[in-house]
Protein backbone atom coordinates (compact mmCIF):
# COMPACT_ATOMS: atom_id res chain seq x y z
CA UNK A 1 0.00 0.00 0.00
CA UNK A 2 1.46 3.13 -1.00
CA UNK A 3 1.19 6.18 1.02
CA UNK A 4 0.32 9.82 -0.37
CA UNK A 5 1.95 12.47 1.61
CA UNK A 6 0.73 16.30 1.05
CA UNK A 7 3.11 18.91 0.25
CA UNK A 8 4.49 19.66 3.58
CA UNK A 9 3.12 23.61 4.71
CA UNK A 10 6.42 25.39 5.44
CA UNK A 11 6.62 28.20 7.74
CA UNK A 12 7.32 31.48 6.26
CA UNK A 13 11.36 32.64 6.53
CA UNK A 14 11.33 35.72 8.61
CA UNK A 15 14.21 37.96 7.45
CA UNK A 16 15.08 40.56 10.32
CA UNK A 17 13.56 38.15 13.18
CA UNK A 18 16.18 37.99 16.59
CA UNK A 19 15.12 35.87 20.02
CA UNK A 20 18.23 36.99 21.64
CA UNK A 21 17.96 37.18 25.31
CA UNK A 22 19.14 39.30 28.29
CA UNK A 23 21.85 37.60 30.32
CA UNK A 24 20.55 38.54 33.01
CA UNK A 25 17.10 38.13 32.85
CA UNK A 26 15.13 34.98 34.52
CA UNK A 27 14.97 31.58 32.64
CA UNK A 28 11.05 32.27 33.06
CA UNK A 29 10.58 36.50 32.30
CA UNK A 30 13.14 37.22 30.11
CA UNK A 31 13.61 40.62 28.51
CA UNK A 32 14.93 41.19 24.62
CA UNK A 33 17.81 42.33 24.33
CA UNK A 34 17.70 45.34 22.06
CA UNK A 35 20.64 46.52 22.01
CA UNK A 36 22.49 47.35 18.59
CA UNK A 37 25.33 44.96 18.43
CA UNK A 38 22.73 42.26 19.53
CA UNK A 39 20.33 43.13 16.62
CA UNK A 40 23.00 43.39 14.24
CA UNK A 41 24.90 40.19 15.03
CA UNK A 42 21.48 38.57 14.65
CA UNK A 43 21.29 40.07 11.41
CA UNK A 44 24.73 38.71 10.09
CA UNK A 45 24.31 35.46 11.36
CA UNK A 46 24.62 32.94 8.17
CA UNK A 47 20.97 31.42 7.49
CA UNK A 48 21.12 27.67 7.69
CA UNK A 49 18.14 25.57 6.33
CA UNK A 50 17.18 21.25 6.72
CA UNK A 51 14.96 18.91 5.76
CA UNK A 52 13.89 16.62 8.27
CA UNK A 53 12.13 12.98 7.27
CA UNK A 54 10.41 11.25 9.79
CA UNK A 55 8.74 7.94 9.17
CA UNK A 56 6.11 6.42 11.33
CA UNK A 57 5.32 2.82 9.43
CA UNK A 58 8.08 1.03 10.48
CA UNK A 59 6.90 -1.94 11.70
CA UNK A 60 10.05 -4.53 12.06
CA UNK A 61 12.20 -3.31 14.66
CA UNK A 62 14.63 -1.67 12.28
CA UNK A 63 15.76 1.85 13.63
CA UNK A 64 16.91 3.80 9.57
CA UNK A 65 18.66 6.48 9.44
CA UNK A 66 20.09 8.93 7.04
CA UNK A 67 21.78 11.86 7.21
CA UNK A 68 22.66 14.29 4.06
CA UNK A 69 24.27 17.90 3.58
CA UNK A 70 20.59 19.59 4.45
CA UNK A 71 19.00 16.58 5.06
CA UNK A 72 17.75 14.14 8.47
CA UNK A 73 15.86 10.97 7.47
CA UNK A 74 14.70 8.64 10.58
CA UNK A 75 12.85 5.74 10.77
CA UNK A 76 10.21 4.35 8.43
CA UNK A 77 9.76 0.44 6.96
CA UNK A 78 12.39 -0.05 3.83
CA UNK A 79 9.83 1.29 1.40
CA UNK A 80 8.88 4.34 2.98
CA UNK A 81 13.19 5.34 4.30
CA UNK A 82 13.75 4.90 0.22
CA UNK A 83 11.39 6.64 -0.73
CA UNK A 84 11.99 9.58 1.72
CA UNK A 85 16.15 9.28 0.74
CA UNK A 86 14.95 9.24 -3.01
CA UNK A 87 13.07 12.36 -2.56
CA UNK A 88 15.63 14.22 -0.41
CA UNK A 89 18.50 13.39 -3.51
CA UNK A 90 16.57 14.83 -6.01
CA UNK A 91 15.85 17.90 -4.29
CA UNK A 92 19.22 18.32 -3.73
CA UNK A 93 20.10 17.52 -7.00
CA UNK A 94 17.65 19.88 -8.52
CA UNK A 95 19.18 22.53 -6.20
CA UNK A 96 22.19 22.07 -7.42
CA UNK A 97 21.38 22.31 -10.94
CA UNK A 98 19.83 25.33 -10.26
CA UNK A 99 22.83 26.96 -8.55
CA UNK A 100 21.30 27.23 -5.03
CA UNK A 101 21.02 26.19 -1.89
CA UNK A 102 18.27 24.90 0.21
CA UNK A 103 18.31 28.42 2.57
CA UNK A 104 18.52 30.46 -0.53
CA UNK A 105 15.29 28.74 -2.40
CA UNK A 106 11.77 30.63 -2.08
CA UNK A 107 8.43 28.47 -0.24
CA UNK A 108 6.91 28.80 -3.88
CA UNK A 109 10.62 27.59 -5.48
CA UNK A 110 10.51 23.94 -3.16
CA UNK A 111 7.31 23.74 -3.40
CA UNK A 112 7.64 23.45 -6.95
CA UNK A 113 10.57 21.29 -6.46
CA UNK A 114 8.88 19.68 -4.24
CA UNK A 115 5.80 19.12 -6.71
CA UNK A 116 8.42 18.09 -9.54
CA UNK A 117 10.13 15.32 -7.55
CA UNK A 118 7.11 13.65 -6.57
CA UNK A 119 4.99 13.77 -9.72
Amino acid sequence: MALSWPVPSLTPRVEHAYSLMDSNASPHRGTWDTNEASVKAARNTRRAAALLGLGLDAQDGQTRITRGKNFVLYGGSSETHSSMQETAIKLNEKLDRRGKRLEDVSLAELGDIWREIRD
